[in-house]
Parts: C-alpha cells; structure tokens; sequence
C-alpha cells in the first residue's frame, strides 16, 4: 500500500459468520473501502477512511459482527499519539516558545582588548548604559553605545559592539600609551637584542639607524640631540619607540652512530617472599654482569586479604654495546623538530613566531642542527648609554 493511499485511513479487523453480506452492506451504504483481505470464512480485514469509521461502527452497531482498530494511518494516528502523550506535546511545545523568547535577550558580555584598561571597569559603565545581561536584544543601539563608550574612556581609539547569538562581543581597541616609551634626557636609546629594524618612532631626538638595518644589543638607536636648520646640534629627550625582526636560536648535535645495549641472553634473578609486612630472601646470587638491564616482577600468592603472600623477583639481564648507524636522511625531520621544540622554550611566551629556517652542519660523525625562529619585537627599551 502506497503512502499517499494509506495517509488518513484506518486498518479495521472484522469477525463474524456470511462476511459477504458484511460487504455488500457497506456497498449499499456507499461507504468507500480498500484493500479488503479474507483471511478465513470468519475474519477479514479492510482499510476505510478515518472520517467515515464512525458511519462504518454505526451501521453495524448491535448486528453479529464485530469491528475492531488494528492500526490508523497519517493524521490520526498523530491525533491519536498526541491526545495520548498531551503532556509531553505541552512541554515541547512551551520549551520551543521559551527558547525562542530567551534567545531575543542578552545573557553574556564578552569584552576584549582589555591590556591597560580593568575589564571590570568597562563591564560596569556598559551596564550603566544599559548593556547588561537580560537586555532585549532589540532595544540595544550599537553606534550610541560605541560612542559613550569612546567618550567615558579617553584610552580607547576604536570600539566595535556585535551580537551573536545571545552573547554581546564587546572589542576595544586602546590607544598607543606615549608614557610608556623609554625617554631620558641625558641618554641614548640602544638596542635590547641583535635584529633587523621593521620600524622606527621618533618622538624626540635622532634616529641613527634605518628601516632594514641590522643592530647587534647596546647599539644606539636614537641618539638624544636633533641637528636645526643651521647645522646645530640641540641636546633634547630621546623618546621613541623602534620594532626589529629578532631571531633565536638553537643548536642540537646528532652524531651518525649511537651505541644501543642489548640483551644477550644471561640473566639472574634473586627472590624475595613477603609475608605480613616481613620479606624473606630466597635466593640472592651476586649479579656477574657490568652492564646490565632489572626487570622486577611481583606475584601475589592468594588473591585476598587475610593471607597477603607475594613473591618478588628481580632479574638482571645481561647487556653489551652494539654500534647501530642512523640514516640521516630517515631521521632529520624528527632531528629538526626537536631541535625546534627546544629552540621554542627561549623565545618569550608574549611573542609570535613568524618564520623558521634551518641550518645543518656535519663535522666527522656529528651534524649540527640550528634552528632559527623569527619574531617582532620592540628593541628600544632596556639598554641605555651610561
């Protein structure tokens, strides 16, 4: 039976003696049905559609025949599980209505870029602004929100305010903190460690060095005069601020040939028994060997608690050097990985790595494996001229 023949009927079992006059009736009442099956001379089954079951129950009603349900189809077998399951339905249907009503207001603030700035201070002038949780979402007005915020806060340069979902991302751009920038009037600004210069920010005084040139640490970067128009030399601060490429590195050595131990096939083994917290050595012979691999084992004699019998046995196996020949080219990507990882543990937690290379030497038997990581960095603060 089709779906669209099945949707909105109803499997009905019929029981009772001349079912051929049973069929004829329905014909006379014009009632449609399909699908009618005799299985004996007492017991047929037929489909009728479910709006015309009552006609069908009624016309027979008090005759020698009776009518059961066996199984509805499409619409009212839904009708029916939901009438039987209203709870549940009620339920759904309220936990839908709810979460479509709690996803229209705010139930988490996440602010970033918070570095001089306290989170906390942020968190509570958007709430006297009216950005807390458990605002509807639709009555909050980003721009005006944006530029109070701007306005209470003289360290933020640039704001965005974005909805997802029900939580509110709050981003805060802060300005460059001139005040924090090395400045002396007596002294230079030298370089805190060797790199490539990527940018410079003069403030006050005079850049000695450029954009691409490489400085090695205590090298002066911004010498504290400015040269006038007549050639003068004017001491004066040196304020500025300059960004290099710095590099670390890091050094492991391979050599080609490793000396692995192996077994050779002796052994001895002393054992022990413990009993009740007391050990007892059965047998102890003196270990022969030089060089030697222990294996300890321990076997419990009775698997409970009120006889706690365990025998231990200690073995040492003979071992003796074997001279084993690394292929370097099979093993360099794990070589330069480690040599990597530990390079990683010198750069600063605070800063990115934005490049890698590295460099392979062999000497006799040995490579030497250098890896080098590239970062960006301000140099201009630490060092300064005495």
């Amino acid at each position: 039976m089709k779906f669209y023949r099945r949707f909105g009927r109803v499997l009905v079992a019929v029981r009772g003696t001349n079912l051929d006059a049973f069929l004829n009736r329905i014909v006379q009442a014009d009632l449609e049905i399909d699908h009618v099956k005799k299985a004996d001379n007492l017991n047929l089954t037929l489909c009728i559609n479910w709006r015309n079951l009552d006609k069908l129950i009624d016309l027979f009603r008090g005759s020698c025949y009776t009518l059961s349900v066996i199984k509805f189809y499409g619409l009212p077998r839904l009708y029916n599980f939901l009438g039987a399951h209203l709870g549940l339905v009620v339920g759904l249907s309220l936990a839908c209505i709810s979460l479509v009503v709690l996803s229209q207001f705010v139930w988490r603030v996440e602010i970033t870029g918070c570095e001089r700035l306290e989170a906390k201070a942020v968190r509570q002038q958007l709430a006297s602004l009216g950005l807390t949780t458990g605002v509807f979402i639709p009555s909050l007005n980003s721009k005006s929100l944006e530029l109070e915020v701007k306005q209470a806060f003289g360290e933020v340069s640039l704001i965005s305010i974005s909805v997802r979902g029900t939580t509110v991302v709050v981003n805060l751009v802060e300005s460059i903190d001139y005040t924090s920038i090395e400045e002396d009037e007596s002294k230079a600004i030298l370089a805190s460690h060797d790199g490539q210069i990527t940018s410079i920010l003069v403030l006050e005084g005079t850049a000695v060095v450029r954009v691409g040139d490489s400085v090695v640490a205590g090298q002066t970067l911004i010498a504290p005069y400015v040269v006038d128009a007549d050639g003068q030399i004017n001491p004066c601060k040196a304020r500025g601020e300059v960004m290099a490429n710095v590099w670390y590195a890091h050094t492991m050595q391979f050599s080609t040939s490793v000396k692995n131990y192996v077994r050779t096939g002796n052994s001895v083994t002393a054992t022990s028994l413990s009993v009740f917290g007391s050990t007892f050595v059965l047998r102890n012979p003196e270990n022969p060997y030089a060089d030697f691999e222990v294996e300890q084992r321990t076997v419990y004699q009775f698997n409970n608690n009120f006889v706690p019998i365990k025998l231990t046995y200690i073995t040492y196996y003979e071992t003796m050097p074997v001279v084993v020949t690394i292929d370097y080219d099979s093993e360099i990507d794990s070589f330069k990985y480690e040599a990597k990882i530990l390079a990683m543990e010198t750069v600063p937690s605070n800063l990115a790595i934005l490049d890698e290379r590295f460099s392979i030497k062999l000497v006799e038997n040995t490579y030497y494996v250098t890896v080098y990581l590239k970062t960006r960095q301000i140099v201009s603060k630490g060092k300064r001229e005495a």
